[in-house]
């Protein structure tokens, strides 16, 4: 295997690559025009995910599954990375079904693969872990070449002008494929993995329609743990790599549970955890997170309605779902958020059936109705009002207190990018 010199970052669309031999060799546009019309069968299963959030470790696992063996593969992940392969028919000689992967954006996806309605495992991992370990990766990998300050890097990051564009925009992307194209991608939380490795491949497996025995489960959990994966793969880093002597891809191993330090001041960091009665987790799909607010609303409702008389005043029910139940929701599923039409869908179908049991009515009834008989707002216009209110109160705060500089910095700059 070739050692491979530093080269300029190759770019598509305003967004940075990492320079793999596709890129080298062919340029950007025709890599990626490539991916998009290469002749995925059927049976084909590509895993996706954004830099650095489990796709070693996802494509082993989903190796032994197909392969139903428990020995760590020979060859690498890489091999079968769409945009990493210069000429797409060496893979033409690989049985099925072929376990492929890629770090592009859905958008990119080979046509084919989406016609077919082909298999996606797609893999979330936290943010903040992703973005320190891509920075520590960043500084060694070659076909990156990028060492730069811890500052000038994060900022990089949080406009998304990193390798493979912005993660926010990966995952939104995804999470609207899903939304596009049920049952056809199967997401799955890196932490989950983590947490309990042998449930999580049980359900990756039912995914992929594979039958395993708990045995099996058992030793694939085992042969993919880190420590074995570290100590036993062949981290092919270190034959392509100029500037590391070993390789890098199992660096160290990653805990849970973290002390974030910010300003000198320990933060403990939970995975679940709770803010104002609201239940907030690592996991960031928006419609699960606003279809489980809506959940405990409704819970909440109900609840509020059983301690009240059966035949309690529609009034009271109003108070309580307006000063309680409704902003407890809304901040549930992030209203500050840009909230996406199926956000928006769900919310909506929440307050109709709210209404509707204020006002003792059938499920038929018409909701319009009932929400301006109780005087109530469409959730969109509710939202709008609460996000008014609060630039209010941010408008009214003292010019001394720096929550007020840094509010009015923020509107400055928002002013500036609207005018261009």
């Amino acid at each position: 295997m070739p050692v491979l010199e530093p080269v300029p970052l190759p770019e598509y669309d305003g967004v940075t690559y990492i320079s793999l031999r596709a890129f080298r060799e062919k340029g950007s546009e025709q890599t990626i025009k490539d991916v998009k019309e290469f002749q995925s069968r059927e049976t084909d299963v590509i895993i996706c995910t954004y830099l650095k959030a489990g796709v070693h470790w996802l494509d082993e696992i989903i190796t032994m599954l197909v392969n139903k063996t428990t020995t760590l593969a020979s060859g690498t992940k890489g091999q079968r990375t769409l945009e990493g392969v210069p000429e797409l028919s060496v893979l033409d000689s690989l049985p099925s079904p072929r376990i492929l992967n890629t770090h592009l954006s859905f958008k990119y996806m080979p046509t084919k693969h989406v016609q077919n309605k082909g298999k996606i495992v797609h893999m979330i991992r936290n943010p903040k872990d992703i973005c320190v370990s891509l920075y520590h990766h960043a500084k060694r990998d070659v076909v990156m070449n990028y060492d730069v300050p811890w500052e000038t890097y994060f900022e990089k990051w949080m406009s998304g002008k990193v390798f493979y564009g912005s993660w926010y925009d990966y995952e939104l992307g995804m999470e609207d494929a899903s939304l596009q194209y049920p049952g056809m991608i199967y997401t799955c939380y890196y932490e989950d993995f983590k947490r309990e490795p042998k449930t999580q491949i049980r359900k990756l497996a039912d995914f992929l329609e594979i039958t395993v025995s708990d045995q099996i489960l058992e030793n694939i959990t085992e042969a993919t743990s880190f420590e074995n994966m570290q100590s036993k793969k062949t981290d092919h880093t270190k034959f392509v790599n100029m500037k590391e002597e070993k390789g890098f891809i199992y660096r160290k191993e990653v805990r849970l549970l973290y002390d974030w330090h910010i300003a000198n001041s320990i933060l403990p960091f939970a995975a679940d955890y709770t803010h104002l009665c609201i239940e907030l987790n690592y996991k960031f799909r928006s419609a699960e997170r606003t279809s489980n607010a809506c959940r405990r609303g409704k819970n909440t409702f109900f609840a509020l309605n059983g301690v009240c008389s059966k035949s309690a005043n529609p009034c009271v029910l109003l108070k309580l779902y307006k000063s309680i139940v409704l902003p407890t929701v809304l901040y549930g599923s992030e209203i500050w958020a840009n909230l996406k039409p199926n956000d928006i869908t769900t919310l909506n179908c929440f307050q109709h059936i709210i209404v509707k049991r204020i006002l003792d009515l059938r499920t038929s009834a018409r909701s319009d109705m009932c929400q301006s008989i109780l005087g109530l707002h469409p959730i969109t216009s509710t939202i709008d009002i609460k996000k008014l209110h609060f630039l209010q109160k941010r408008c009214n705060l003292s010019g001394k207190l720096l929550t007020k500089k840094l509010f009015l910095v923020r509107l400055y700059s928002y002013f500036i990018d609207t005018e261009r």
